[in-house]
C-alpha cells in the first residue's frame, strides 16, 4: 500500500481523556441546554455531552459555542463538580503525525433543502419530519426513546405516511413522514433507498 505521512488535528474537548472516567456527573450538572441538531430539533442537550451515546470513548465533550465559560466566564460547574479533575478549559487543539499505509475519504453528504418541500407541508404542519427525525424517533437512546410520537402533541399518532425519497434530485433523498396516525411501522432501518 501507500506510504502516508498525515497529520491530523485534533480539536479540543476541554475533557482530559487520561483522566476522565466517564462517569456523567459534568453532564448531569451543566446548567447549559441547547435544541440538539442530532436529535434534529426534538431534543435537548448540554454544554458538556457524549457525542452520541454508543460514543467511544464514552466520555464527554465540552461544546465551546454553548458553555457558559466561553460565552461569558459565569460558570464552573462541571469543573467544580469533575471527581477527576479533568475538566480543562484551556485545552487547545493537538496536531498528530501519523504514518498510514492508506487515506479513507469519506465526503459524507447534504440533504436535499426541506424547506423546498411545500407540497408536503413540511415547515407549515408540525407532524412532518425527515427521515432522520424519524430515525432519532426509532432510536432506543433517542428523544422518544424509541417511541413514535407526533412532534406537535407528543402523543402516538394512528396512521402515518412514509413518503421516500422525495425530494431527491441528484444531491440524496430525503424522506418525508406525515405523522397523522399509526396503523404499523416496521423497526428495520432502511439506510438509502
Amino acid at each position: 500500500m501507500g506510504n502516508f505521512e498525515l497529520v491530523i488535528r485534533k480539536k479540543a474537548t476541554s475533557v482530559d481523556g487520561g483522566k476522565c472516567t466517564g462517569c456523567g456527573l459534568c453532564i448531569e450538572n451543566c446548567p447549559a441546554e441547547y435544541v440538539s441538531e442530532f436529535e434534529r430539533g426534538m431534543g435537548l442537550r448540554k454544554a458538556i455531552d457524549t457525542p452520541s451515546s454508543p460514543s467511544i470513548p464514552n466520555q464527554p465533550v465540552l461544546d465551546r459555542e454553548h458553555c457558559r465559560y466561553f460565552l461569558d466566564g459565569s460558570c464552573h460547574r462541571c469543573e467544580e463538580i469533575c471527581p477527576e479533575k479533568a475538566i480543562n478549559f484551556k485545552q487547545e487543539d493537538e496536531r498528530i503525525s501519523e504514518k498510514v499505509g492508506a487515506i479513507v475519504v469519506a465526503t459524507g453528504y447534504e440533504l436535499y433543502p426541506k424547506e423546498q418541500l411545500g407540497e408536503y407541508g413540511y415547515g407549515q404542519i408540525p407532524d412532518v419530519i425527515d427521515g432522520l427525525a424519524f430515525e432519532r424517533m426509532l432510536s432506543p437512546d433517542g428523544p422518544t426513546k424509541g417511541r413514535i410520537l407526533r412532534p406537535s402533541t407528543g402523543k402516538v399518532p394512528k396512521e402515518m405516511v412514509f413518503i421516500p425519497v422525495c425530494g431527491f434530485k441528484g444531491s440524496g433523498p430525503v424522506y418525508a413522514l406525515l405523522l397523522e396516525g399509526l396503523l404499523h411501522v416496521h423497526r428495520q432501518a432502511c439506510e438509502n433507498l
